[in-house]
């Protein structure tokens, strides 16, 4: 496709390779195909692959890749000099060149042309490497089952590349097979007069047979050229059995064969060439006129001793081998030995083979396959899938996958049944409802469960009212909403506990009346007046502190609080806010906060969200609130003092979630909201945790932002301090907060 360069990279002061397509190929094929090489080197970063630099294209059109300069030889031409290797070495190349295989077939491509041309030995690393993917193309492409095209080199198609079939990575892995012959043999693993006959062969002969002295690598080479492509191993596999198989002193101290092996195609003609010479030799003298002639009655004898040999009934052998050696081999329900196993004589027809190899009392390895005889060849590998005893019954691993996840779901109901019983109803790990969610992840779900949780649920309910009054209960509610979601009991119980509070308000009422008609004043306590004064406006709302000219929330808006908002607004526009990432869920149609996160500060919320949530407030409580004023929020950040911070002008431990400030820097994301002390007003976060939307608007499209992260450096969190930012970013460094006018 091109011509290749040696250059030096002057920028990274390196040796490398330039190729350069041939102009004359610069067609749009062609372009594809070089280009297809640029991006599918790009995907592979492994030793044993080429490494691409960069590629472009020359100042004449033509397209250029820099890449790895090796300075080595092709394996081709080290068998044109050796003729033949030694085993070790032989497996060491087909090793290597399997892992580099490996890391390309799990970046999703199968390179379809591995040949001893396109593997080279580097000479300073001594590592093989393979080059040339300009053929290669990813498993999804639509050329791999491409009617009419055949990609790769006749000597080392895989069958299914020879006739056009869809191709996987165990294309590759038949090539390899067909290089690992040639490394051992110094042959072709297939010859013929045309590459047409040499195709077929490929597709419908049987695999060569190595001489005895090398029968132990027989198995690997019957497995990697196996014509079923379900038979080969994968890449991963093959590196596997190679090291397994150099670890052997009896294998690295295997002789290179001295002579090539002989191929089924070569034993025939050995055969009819040995009978025509046994013809000549028992041909009567004739005249020396005539003997350059053949006598008819001799063509005779070459015809019928010829399909004598042919037609002449074979036994039948056939050899079974798999990835595990030893494994028992049942054929027709018959034991009839391990793998791998030769059986000498198996008569025609179809026959069903089983091979099994226990690992454990529950667990083997097994398969099965049938067969037809004489069209499966000489040799079957069968590649063992893993199964489990379930039941008394052998399943496969997904089958025992969803048994299992069927046991652990059952015996997560029983735990969250448990947990039901010990009054462990919400928030933490092993309370009852946690462990239902789990369990029903698993496809475990229970109706009465669900039933008896409400149950426990509304009598907790009750006795929080009984003994802490109203507003516990309503928190209560709030927290059960934010795990749970909305329960039918919910509202009537709480209009039921706020029509007794106002009937008791009703009665204090009627007694204050009584008091002041006889005159009898109550004696009262003068106290001193607050500088502050918390109050709630709602039962659902945020407490607020009383400043001197405005209302301030005391901390920032939580994840549970802002889920109060989402379900109450069902069209709020999605863009204003995260709800996965900010920690809310939906469930039953309805946004809940993800476990432990319903007290972390409401964050990936952008401007127009904070406000909304503000604009809803007000809209439930009919009072004013708003996003606080740059002005308003600094106001009420300093408590009061003139100093760098609230406490003081020096940093100190512990005040503020900040970067390294907390001595091992403890939280190393937002705490929940009021984990650090409040300021002289009791307004909490006022600085660190989470940064603050303000109304201020620096531009139409930024506001500013009050108070620091738990990400910034303490400097961030003075109350003078302040940002610009984007109105529609949504952080997990920025929250709110809302302050109510008068």
């Amino acid at each position: 496709m091109g011509q290749v360069f040696q250059a030096f990279d002057i920028k990274h002061e390196r040796q490398v390779a330039i190729k350069v397509m041939f102009s004359h190929l610069a067609d749009p094929d062609a372009k594809e195909r070089f280009l297809r090489e640029v991006q599918l080197l790009k995907k592979v970063n492994d030793p044993n692959i080429v490494t691409i630099y960069a590629n472009g294209t020359c100042d004449d059109g033509n397209l250029y890749i820099v890449m790895q300069l090796i300075l080595g030889i092709e394996i081709d031409k080290l068998l044109k000099h050796k003729g033949t290797l030694r085993p070790a070495q032989a497996l060491s190349i087909v090793l290597q060149t399997a892992s580099g295989l490996a890391h390309a077939h799990k970046q999703g491509i199968i390179h379809r042309d591995i040949k001893p041309q396109n593997l080279i030995i580097d000479k300073d690393s001594k590592r093989v490497l393979i080059v040339d993917f300009g053929v290669a193309k990813a498993f999804d492409s639509k050329d791999l089952t491409r009617a009419g095209n055949v990609f790769g080199s006749p000597a080392y198609l895989s069958p299914e590349q020879a006739t056009t079939q869809h191709m996987t990575e165990k294309s590759d892995i038949y090539s390899l097979g067909a290089v690992f012959f040639k490394l051992l043999t110094g042959s072709s693993l297939y010859k013929g007069s045309s590459i047409m006959e040499v195709i077929v062969q490929h597709v419908k002969a049987s695999i060569p047979k190595l001489p005895d002295s090398h029968a132990k690598l027989q198995p690997l080479l019957d497995a990697m050229c196996s014509k079923d492509s379900r038979d080969r191993p994968s890449a991963s596999s093959t590196v596997k059995i190679i090291k397994t198989l150099l670890a052997k002193a009896e294998i690295k101290a295997l002789p290179p064969l001295e002579r090539q092996v002989q191929t089924a195609k070569e034993k025939e003609t050995a055969i009819m060439t040995q009978v025509l010479r046994e013809v000549d030799d028992k041909s009567p003298n004739v005249e020396v006129q005539q003997q350059n002639r053949t006598p008819l009655y001799a063509f005779a004898i070459v015809i019928l001793m010829l399909a004598a040999f042919f037609l002449m009934p074979k036994p039948n052998p056939l050899t079974i081998t798999s990835q595990e050696q030893g494994s028992t081999v049942f054929v027709d329900n018959q034991e009839v030995g391990k793998t791998p196993v030769t059986l000498a004589d198996i008569s025609l027809g179809e026959h069903d083979i089983f091979v099994v190899k226990n690992i454990s009392p529950r667990e083997r390895l097994s398969a099965h396959r049938k067969i037809n005889i004489p069209d499966q060849g000489e040799a079957v590998h069968i590649t063992l899938n893993k199964e489990f005893l379930v039941n008394d019954q052998w399943v496969d691993k997904h089958t025992y996958q969803t048994f299992q996840q069927s046991s652990q779901a059952n015996q997560l109901l029983q735990q969250a049944h448990q947990a039901l019983k010990q009054d462990k109803l919400f928030d933490a790990e092993d309370s009852a409802y946690v462990l239902y969610l789990q369990a029903k992840s698993l496809g475990k779900s229970d109706p009465l469960f669900i039933q008896a949780l409400d149950q426990k649920a509304k009598a907790q309910a009750q006795g929080i009212y009984k003994q802490r009054g109203y507003e516990a209960l309503s928190m209560y509610i709030v927290n059960v909403q934010a795990s749970w979601g909305q329960r039918p009991w919910m509202q009537l119980m709480l209009a039921q506990a706020q029509a007794a509070v106002e009937k008791v308000k009703q009665e204090e009422h009627k007694k204050a009346l009584l008091l002041a008609q006889k005159k009898v004043k109550p004696k009262v306590e003068v106290k001193a007046k607050p500088a502050y004064q918390s109050s709630q406006d709602c039962s659902f709302c945020p407490k607020v502190v009383k400043l001197k000219s405005f209302y301030m929330v005391d901390k920032p808006i939580s994840v549970a609080q802002f889920s109060l908002f989402l379900n109450a607004n069902k069209n709020v526009p999605n863009q204003y806010f995260d709800t996965e990432k900010a920690g809310l869920f939906l469930q039953n149609g309805r946004w809940t906060a993800q476990y432990h996160s319903e007290n972390l500060p409401m964050t990936y919320v952008s401007h127009h969200g904070a406000k909304a949530y503000c604009a809803w407030l007000e809209d439930v409580t009919d009072l004013a609130y708003r996003l606080p004023t740059a002005q308003e929020w600094e106001y009420a950040a300093r408590a009061g003092t003139e100093t760098t911070f609230w406490w003081g002008n020096e940093s100190k431990q512990g005040m503020v979630n900040v970067l390294g400030i907390t001595g091992k820097d403890l939280w190393s994301k937002a705490s929940p909201v009021g984990s650090f002390p409040a300021n002289p007003w009791k307004l909490y976060d006022m600085g660190g945790n989470v940064w603050q939307w303000t109304a201020a608007l620096e531009r139409s499209n930024e506001a500013t932002i009050k108070g620091g992260s738990w990400a910034n450096m303490l400097l961030d969190t003075r109350p003078v301090h302040a940002l610009s930012v984007n109105k529609q970013q949504r952080s997990s460094k920025i929250g709110f907060r809302c302050l109510r006018s008068p």
